[in-house]
């Protein structure tokens, strides 16, 4: 994920007072005008409260890469194009860091303007949803109702869901289990319905030379994932690699079917799975400085 990230992506781009005042009139006419307004939010919405990103200039991804950079600069494979690369990534990084609020756990984040002004819409009537990447649980914070107002695709760190039954519980603490293999999701036994997970159970592989992650199941590596039926109640956190849960994928879906207007905030929608869903909502205000990264038409971006 790394190779995704380059300093033209990473730089940060500011709008004089009059192209920014330009822009939010014609945001505002065209949520006026809209009968159903869907957000699409990424890491980037949540990086003013303290949450760190990933391809943002002090994001994950970001030093991965300088990292990979720097390596081959110290063992001289490192090409002119690289080097600009490196250097342009080093000064964005410089200047996050000049900037920065300080970074705190997710757990302890607070809603930011941005978050707060999605739910006040929502509440005004004059946006109807939120589809967001990020599992930081902020939006629940700010108010937010999951399913009916929010859609959270890569899951949320308070939210524990059977298995069995469907049904969400929500926790005020990260649900997820320590000590268990990155691909098992494993929490414990609903309350509502009684499903509970298998008597092998251990959290751990049970097989040698097994696949993890991805489409795999319990069967066939004793690792409860994702797409499991009937194990018990897991975890929401949608780890790289893994397959999205389809009742968080269907609902996303079909809110973007259902919106006239949907806006992109806080996300280079580089991930192969979502960036089909913006564009096939009828308009789309998308809030970045590079166009989509595949080859869809958009009806506005900056």
């Amino acid at each position: 994920m790394a190779s995704t990230v380059d300093a033209s992506r990473v730089a940060e781009h500011y709008d004089d007072e009059a192209a920014l005042n330009e822009k939010i009139t014609l945001l505002a006419s065209m949520v006026g005008a809209s009968s159903y307004t869907v957000f699409f939010t990424g890491a980037g919405v949540s990086t003013s409260s303290g949450v760190g990103d990933y391809r943002g200039p002090s994001g994950a991804w970001t030093k991965r890469r300088i990292r990979e950079l720097q390596d081959k600069g110290r063992l001289g494979t490192i090409t002119a194009e690289e080097q600009e690369d490196l250097d342009g990534l080093l000064r964005e990084a410089e200047r996050e860091r000049a900037k920065s609020a300080k970074k705190v756990d997710m757990t302890d984040a607070e809603p930011s303007v941005t978050h707060m002004a999605m739910a006040t819409l929502m509440r005004l009537g004059l946006a109807h949803h939120v589809i967001t990447t990020n599992l930081d649980g902020i939006y629940r914070k700010a108010g937010l109702q999951g399913h009916t107002q929010l859609t959270c695709l890569h899951g949320d760190i308070y939210i524990e869901r059977c298995t069995g039954c469907g049904y969400d519980f929500e926790r005020n603490f990260e649900v997820r289990q320590p000590r268990t293999h990155v691909h098992d999701h494993c929490v414990g036994t609903c309350s509502r319905c009684g499903s509970h997970p298998p008597a092998s159970y251990t959290g751990w592989v049970t097989k040698k030379d097994v696949k993890t992650g991805s489409k795999t199941k319990f069967a066939m590596n004793g690792l409860i994932s994702t797409t499991d039926v009937n194990l018990g109640t897991k975890d929401t956190h949608i780890n790289f690699g893994e397959l999205l849960d389809s009742m968080d994928w269907a609902e996303a879906d079909k809110q973007c079917k259902k919106a006239d207007l949907c806006i992109v905030a806080g996300t280079s929608m580089s991930l192969r799975h979502v960036h089909t869903l913006a564009p096939a909502v009828r308009l789309t205000f998308f809030q970045a400085h590079h166009p989509f990264p595949v080859p869809v038409k958009t009806d506005c971006y900056n």
